[in-house]
């Protein structure tokens, strides 16, 4: 039998099992998929809109940041382009927030909404891609389906901080359809175009720094630029030498995002987070990854740092499966080019987040897999399809029907998925439950625990707060923040002395952390030590002028300590305290109150009336102001204006009886005696 027949029957054989492609081979087909896997996805994510803001990150991007509230200002654009704060620097994914709250408003549901849009327009994406550059409908809309309902990538769609990553994927993904353009008309326009998507990915994200190398993976595979005679190192230089332009871009936005980090001391240190820690943890991370897609169970937002290293055989075991894995991935590219292009895609668009420079507490993140995910499954679809074609080949050969069993479990497995990520929504959907994920996923750690005591603290339970917040305390005794906490919770309760006890323990772990020192000066304030308390809000304004909180506090401790001088009958000097309050926080009401009434003391009274009268213009709601008020303008012969005053407070405090007696007395004809 000749070569030529013997082909032929393969491909008789292969496409006897091959599924039936009349219904999805034409381009009515493909966007009959395309609808699918958008009302997938959907589904998946119905309840998303409906969700809250988390804890974590989400008030610094969104719920109390005011640049991002404001909308489109010129402010908040400078402000896009110049900030580093969490250690990012990423414009893009500002303005696109500021879009958000633009049109939508501040609420978390057009956060959420956007986000869902993108993961959606990010799976028809890697469908038309694929089938694109592949040639293959079913497999392509197979990957594009796992891409689209995989637990693993409910973090990056569900948490609105997340903005980068499906934002910064979709630039990545527009990039690739770009070069495919290049690649059948190799012009500088459509070049740009490369370059112009990669930018802006990276302005949402760094991690398209690994961009360039991508394009050398779809050139091995499904381009195929390197085969037969074109596979060698010189011809590698070429395809590698017409990319330089992208790598110095990753380069320099490389540079960029390593300073941002840096100025927001959120890179780890070598005496922190040792060489060795690090190089254990990322081998782990790689398989562990692989282990959460294979079974994805036991997800959380958070997974905590290991504080020793693990046991020497496990890091031996994970260095010799991900060795195995690449030599036999690097074996296969004569044969299986597919594995080839999945295996380095997924180990090299990792490279940025597996922690040799740690960025952040955490040891792995699901959302780190948004788009490396993408190699495994296109190994998993291709490699799954060849192999369920050979097996159904030798049962079906001769029947002439086509196979529907691929076509069935790759449909069971994706509802699978499908059914998984629903559920995995349901756990973001506010700080509480997703803080309650982590604690039981991973046991107690310092970020569970501190971020349970936050979520507890804003639904009013208190006693739930403090208790994780003492947990937080023991569990990582270095940490000033917890016992600050602690303190304000102790404050808000009425136990003074306790919380002084926990804010000398704070300031014992870093004297300079103002929260603590002017926490300090409320607490000694309540506790009547007056002089100490204005000595702790000083230092905690000269540490930090503008926080207009710790002014408040330090304008408190002027108003407290004229409170004292004037019960102590030092009315001059009470005096100089609560303007000195005023100075410090103009809109300081309680302070004019005191003021006025310190002037009235001193027989002051058209300064007296004046204080009066500031008080209400900030305070108008002051039942005891209006009465006071009315008081002195009685005795200056104002009747109508005091009897207003009074009727006033009255409205306001319908018991005051001073202020019903001074009515009164103000509507008979001796009412300038009112008092």
């Amino acid at each position: 039998m000749s070569a030529l027949s013997i082909r032929k029957q393969k491909e008789k054989a292969s496409q006897s099992v091959a599924p039936s492609r009349s219904v999805w081979a034409g381009s009515s087909g493909s966007w009959m998929l395309a609808a699918l896997l958008a009302a997938l996805t959907a589904v998946v994510y119905s309840g998303v809109g409906g969700f809250g803001f988390i804890t974590m990150d989400d008030g610094l991007y969104v719920a109390q940041n005011g640049h991002v509230a404001a909308g489109f200002t010129g402010e908040g654009l400078g402000w896009a382009f110049t900030t580093t704060l969490l250690g990012n620097w990423h414009p893009l994914t500002w303005i696109s927030l500021m879009a958000d709250s633009q049109f939508f408003g501040v609420g978390p549901t057009g956060y959420h909404v956007t986000n869902v849009a993108l993961h959606i327009f990010n799976v028809l994406l890697v469908f038309f891609l694929l089938r694109r550059l592949t040639g293959s409908t079913g497999r392509s809309a197979v990957v594009a389906a796992l891409f689209a309902v995989h637990p693993l990538h409910v973090e990056s769609v569900a948490w609105i901080s997340e903005r980068k990553d499906v934002l910064s994927t979709a630039f990545w993904l527009l990039g690739i359809w770009a070069y495919a353009r290049w690649r059948e008309k190799t012009t500088a326009g459509r070049y740009a175009a490369v370059a112009g998507a990669m930018i802006m990915g990276l302005l949402a994200k760094p991690m398209l720094v690994t961009f360039p190398v991508t394009l050398l993976l779809l050139d091995i595979w499904p381009l195929e630029r390197l085969t037969g005679a074109n596979r060698s190192l010189r011809a590698f230089g070429r395809l590698a030498w017409e990319k330089v332009p992208l790598f110095l871009l990753a380069g320099a936005f490389s540079v960029v995002t390593f300073w941002a980090q840096r100025t927001a001391s959120a890179v780890a240190t070598l005496d922190r987070v040792p060489a060795p820690l690090r190089l254990a943890n990322a081998i782990h991370s790689y398989v562990a990854y692989l282990g959460k897609m294979l079974w994805p169970a036991g997800l959380a937002m958070f997974y905590s740092y290991p504080a020793t290293m693990p046991p020497i055989w496990e890091t031996a075991a994970c260095l010799a499966a991900f060795a195995a894995i690449t030599a036999y991935a690097v074996r296969a590219l004569p044969r299986h080019p597919y594995v080839t292009f999945g295996w380095l895609w997924y180990a090299v668009t990792l490279i940025p987040v597996i922690g040799l420079v740690q960025v952040g507490s955490q040891a792995l993140a699901d959302r780190y897999v948004y788009v490396p995910s993408l190699g495994i499954f296109v190994m998993a679809v291709w490699g799954g399809s060849e192999a369920l074609s050979r097996v159904f080949a030798k049962r079906l050969a001769g029947s002439g029907q086509p196979s529907r069993a691929p076509a069935a479990a790759a449909c069971g497995l994706i509802l699978a998925l499908a059914v998984a990520a629903y559920g995995q929504t349901k756990l973001w959907k506010d700080d509480l439950t997703a803080w309650e994920r982590v604690a039981a996923v991973t046991g107690p750690s310092y970020l569970s625990e501190y971020n349970l005591s936050r979520a507890y603290d804003e639904r009013g339970r208190y006693g739930e707060a403090l208790a994780h917040l003492r947990n937080a305390a023991r569990i990582e005794p270095g940490r000033v923040e917890a016992y600050n906490n602690i303190a304000a919770l102790l404050i808000r309760q009425g136990n003074y002395g306790e919380a002084e006890s926990a804010l000398r323990t704070a300031l014992r772990v870093n004297p300079q952390f103002v929260p603590a020192v002017s926490n300090m000066g409320v607490a000694l304030g309540k506790l009547e030590r007056y002089e100490e308390a204005f000595r702790y809000h000083k230092q905690a304004v000269e540490l930090d002028p503008r926080n207009p909180e710790f002014s408040g506090n330090f304008a408190a401790s002027h108003c407290d300590l004229g409170v004292e001088l004037a019960a102590k009958g030092q009315l001059q000097a009470a005096a100089a305290e609560f303007l000195s309050a005023t100075s410090i926080y103009p809109d300081y009401w309680q302070a004019y109150f005191n003021l006025a009434q310190a002037y009235e003391g001193l027989r002051m009274l058209d300064a007296a009336e004046r204080a009066y009268e500031k008080s209400l213009s900030i305070e108008p709601s002051s039942a005891e102001a209006h009465n006071n008020l009315g008081v002195l303008l009685g005795r200056g012969g104002k009747l109508t204006e005091a009897i207003a005053h009074f009727r006033e407070a009255l409205r306001l405090k319908p018991d005051y009886s001073d202020a019903a007696g001074n009515l009164r007395i103000a509507m008979e004809p001796q009412g300038a005696g009112a008092r």
